[in-house]
């Protein structure tokens, strides 16, 4: 019976996780890209056996098995799993990247352009090149934010990915001005040619569609 109080993991439990995921990736094949985040959830013990029971569905990334604070942690369940552990969203400056690259030994950094900028991430980039290291940018933004990680993605060598988390919200691409038909088509963005980010917040639309009660740029 699962524990929702301690980072464990039960033999049962991890042969019941990993069976499900062998059944997506059967399901998708293998050409499909597949990864798994572990939200922080386990110690290392508990993600090094979920690693190893998941190397078989040959992810692209094991993410957050571990809560981030740790890098010499992270670096043990690394060292210990053939899959391609990846962290990064809650890291927000490059002498935290330089360790996850070179303590941990992480081969996929996951950072947030909006927490850092991209300036910053770039540069964080550039640190990742200089190791060969694959960047999936975490994003769990609006259509705004999601275009400013479409710019760095375009700029950098080394980009494996760019999350978007915004499936279930219907008004996603109406609160942006300056978009040419849907933003995402068969998974790929294009980038804009206009300044700036290329496209504008949509401010009538974002007002409509806020909280209740909820303050507006006051």
């Amino acid at each position: 019976e699962t524990d929702e109080y301690n980072r464990d993991l039960s033999p049962p439990e991890i042969e019941y996780a990993a069976e499900l995921a062998w059944a997506v990736r059967q399901a998708v094949g293998p050409e499909i890209g597949l990864a798994i985040d572990c939200h922080w959830n386990y110690g290392v013990a508990a993600a090094v056996g979920l690693a190893r029971a998941l190397e078989r569905c040959n992810l692209l990334w094991f993410e957050d098995p571990v809560p981030p604070d740790n890098i010499r942690a992270l670096g043990e369940v690394q060292r210990q799993t053939r899959l391609p552990v990846a962290t990064g969203e809650n890291h927000y400056y490059r002498l935290e990247f330089d360790r996850l690259i070179r303590e941990a030994g992480l081969r996929v950094l996951s950072p947030d352009v909006q927490k850092m900028g991209l300036w910053e991430g770039r540069k964080i980039a550039d640190l990742a090149e200089m190791h060969y290291v694959n960047l999936a940018l975490h994003n769990i933004n609006g259509p705004l934010g999601t275009m400013a990680g479409v710019h760095l993605a375009a700029a950098i060598p080394n980009f494996l990915a760019l999350e978007w988390h915004a499936a279930s919200v219907p008004f996603f691409e109406e609160i942006a001005k300056g978009l040419e038909g849907p933003m995402i088509v068969e998974g790929k963005i294009r980038v804009p040619e206009a300044p700036g980010l290329g496209i504008a917040l949509n401010e009538e639309a974002a007002y409509r569609y806020r909280k209740p009660d909820e303050p507006f740029f006051e």
